[in-house]
Parts: structure tokens; sequence; C-alpha cells
């Protein structure tokens, strides 16, 4: 019988010098922030700022004062939310769901500094490197994460940027790392990748890869069909991708349109589907899994669809 370790470490909460600021991870964030707002109220709460983390989906904070009817401003580093990951188009359709919110979107924006705001304890005056100022009742600082891998360190596994795998997810014939920790070789459109994504569903994913791997020892063990997928609910609207397109890809919306609230879109890389994003359209996007996990042309994803 084989035996092995795997670990399943996650990841731990980037270090930001800021005074005053407190760190929780997302889902102590969340529950804290609805305790602020019950607490402070619709008079007591003028004002609130995001600064969102560089990964999807934690805009989807936003509603949560959003939908209270507060004034709530996010500052966005990139031109285009999301726009490093879905592109100018699509990018901007998300961007355009917080404007009809309300929300107010200041993109393309540098925080030089945070200081004490009017609203203390929870307010804050943040000053942008354009030289604007916005004040705010409540701050709330998306600062990210980063692999937990210190207590490896000086143990002989190779460490960069999470515990490096190979593509069965061994980092050694007798360990497995997988979800959050793992940096995996990734095969796709006939390249191999060194990636490591922070999704539950790829913990998921790798946790039965894993047992299998483990079970069949390292030079049995079959590769990872593994593909990354992230979504995010925002104001009940559903963001999902499946795949990880590059900045040279071509995208198309193959089914409905921003105006109708729903669309699915496709990016390929030559003759392939390197990706599939979809916006309240989780049925469609879903049934495409497993063609492009096994790798697949536009034409053969748009037959998928029935299109």
């Amino acid at each position: 019988m084989s035996s092995g370790l795997e670990f399943s470490l996650g990841h731990e909460l980037q270090h930001v010098d800021v005074q005053g600021l407190v760190r929780h991870d997302a889902l102590e964030a969340r529950v804290l922030l609805l305790e602020l707002l019950e607490a402070l109220g619709v008079v007591g709460l003028h004002a609130a700022i995001l600064i969102p983390p560089a990964v999807p989906g934690r805009l989807g904070d936003l509603e949560l004062p959003a939908d209270l009817g507060h004034v709530v401003t996010v500052i966005e580093a990139q031109e285009i939310p999301l726009g490093t990951i879905l592109g100018p188009e699509l990018g901007a359709i998300c961007g355009h769901l917080h404007a009809k919110k309300g929300v107010a979107l200041t993109t393309g924006a540098t925080v030089e500094r945070i200081t004490e705001g009017p609203g203390a304890p929870y307010g804050a005056t943040v000053h942008l490197a354009s030289g604007e100022v916005l004040t705010a009742d409540l701050l709330v600082v998306g600062i990210g994460v980063v692999p937990n891998t210190t207590w490896l360190e000086g143990s002989g596994l190779q460490l960069d940027n999470g515990v490096v795998v190979d593509d069965r997810l061994f980092a050694t014939d007798a360990i497995v790392a997988v979800g959050d920790v793992a940096r995996f070789a990734w095969h796709a459109l006939g390249t191999v990748t060194p990636t490591r994504i922070e999704h539950w569903q790829v913990a998921a994913d790798h946790g039965a890869t894993a047992a299998h791997s483990l079970l069949a020892g390292r030079e049995k063990a079959q590769p990872a069909a593994i593909l990354p997928y992230f979504w995010s609910d925002q104001y009940g609207v559903k963001l999902q991708m499946l795949g990880r397109p590059a900045p040279g890809d071509t995208v198309e919306i193959v089914l409905g349109s921003e105006e109708e609230g729903s669309l699915l879109a496709l990016y390929t890389r030559g003759n392939l589907v390197s990706a599939a994003f979809a916006i309240s359209k989780p049925r469609q996007l879903m049934q495409l899994r497993a063609a492009m996990v096994a790798g697949c042309t536009k034409a053969e994803a748009l037959a998928v669809l029935g299109l």
C-alpha cells in the first residue's frame, strides 16, 4: 500500500504597513463589514472606499454598502476593472455593473498614502498620486494573500510562489501539495505553464488528483486534468470564467449581450479555445468544461453550445 504526505496549507494574509489597519481574511472581513454597516447605519456612514486586490471577484464586496444606499468609491490601479484578466471589452462591461449601482470607479489610480480620516476609528483619508484626496467613514483595503510556505523554508522542498509540484502534484516521491499553496505544471494548448490558482474549486479538483497520485505512485500517476476556474456573484449577477486567457488572445461574444444582461464569450489562441467567460449563463459555460479540459477548437466549442 502506498503512503505519502499531502500539504494543503492554503495562504496567509500579506503584510501591509498602514497604521490602524486591521487584517482579516475574506470571510472575517465580510462579517465585520456587515456588523459595521449595521452599527453605523445609513446616516452614520456617508461614504465608503474599497481598494481591491489584483484578483478577480473581490469587487463583489461593494454590494454590501451599495445596496444599503451608501455612497461607495472603488480605487482601481487598472484603467479597466479586471482588464488584465478579461481584456478591455469584457472588463468594461463588468465595470458597468458597478456604475449602474451608483458605485464610483476611480481607475488608473495609485494610492500614495493613507491617513486618519473624519470617521475614525474606521474612516480614513486616501491620498492618490494624482493629487486627488478622498475621505470616507469606512475604508476597506483588499491586501491579497501569499502562499503559506514560510514554515517550509529549509525543508528541501522547492519553494517559488508556492510549493513547486509536477503535473501530478508531486513535490517529492512521497509528498504532494494542493490548492492555493501548490504551484503546479499546467498542461494547456500544447504548452506547460507553472501555475498557482487561489480558488476553492481548483483545491477540490487537486484533492482528488493528489489522492489518486499517492495511491498510484509517482511513476504510474496520471497528470492532473485541471482547468482554471473562478466565479463571483455581484449584485445578483454571476460572473464565471473557465481557462486562462493571454493578452494576445482573440475574444468574441457568441451568446447574449451586455444589453440582454447575460452573455458568453470565447477566447481563442490560434484555432484553440483558451478560455470562456460568462455573465449569468452558468449552464452554458459549464457545458464547455469537458471539451476545454480535452482541448477544443472554437468550432467544437460552438457545436457543444448548439451554435
